[in-house]
């Protein structure tokens, strides 16, 4: 018979959980991310950690049963969700549907977007990436053929092989002040593109970066 057990969130508030005694330590956790966690956003659960503590003791044996880790209805038992994993994986390793995202807004301590992250989120319109960010990997937001705004971070030096290829509503990038490296066939395709901006510390523009970019009206590109 399931228990109802009262979870206690760092910020102090208590919630009431039902735990079947059988249950591992590890389903626990993947039940408090789905019940208690803050974000209202499935990737960010996903991708986020949680440890519990009974009685002050971090229950690290994921296999061991609730039961038996003496998880009861009178037992105190707390849950924190800790940092975001530091690289931004795809949405479908993580187990989340691409089809129909609209906005993302990547996690604040994430400094890597990973090769095919968004790849093919033809519904995303508009993504916002922190500050954190230094690295956009290859294919990253591959064919987002509704991405129509996207800010880049001041701290990106590298952006990969096919970042934005495919994203035909891109109509303005301008690459950060820090970025050395734009990647081979980045912005392929981006048919909306009208102005872009490179700036002086660029040293490497990879073959095809721009290609098909058919309403390139601006360039701004760094003296030799």
């Amino acid at each position: 018979m399931a228990m109802d057990v009262p979870v206690r969130l760092m910020s102090g508030k208590v919630s009431i959980l039902e735990i079947g005694p059988e249950m591992t330590i590890g389903e626990v956790k993947q039940l408090l991310k789905a019940e208690l966690h803050p974000s209202d956003d499935d990737f960010v659960r996903r991708l986020s950690t949680v440890e519990v503590l009974l009685e002050g003791k971090k229950l690290d044996d994921d296999t061991e049963t609730a039961k038996s880790a003496g998880v009861s209805p009178t037992s105190e038992v707390r849950v924190l969700f800790t940092s975001m994993t530091r690289e931004c994986t795809s949405r479908k390793e993580a187990g989340c549907d691409v089809s129909d995202l609209l906005d993302v807004s990547i996690p604040d301590n994430v400094t890597v977007i990973g090769s095919g992250a968004f790849e093919s989120s033809g519904s995303l319109i508009r993504v916002t990436i922190p500050g954190s960010v230094t690295r956009i990997g290859t294919c990253a937001f591959k064919s987002c053929t509704s991405l129509s705004c996207v800010a880049l971070p001041e701290a990106l030096t590298e952006i990969g092989g096919y970042a934005f290829i495919g994203c035909s509503s891109l109509e303005h990038v301008r690459i950060p002040r820090k970025v050395t490296r734009i990647g081979e066939g980045a912005f392929a395709g981006c048919a909306s593109l009208t102005i872009l901006t490179i700036p002086d510390s660029v040293t490497e523009i990879g073959e095809g970066a721009f290609a098909r970019c058919s309403s390139l009206k601006h360039v701004v590109i760094p003296k030799p």
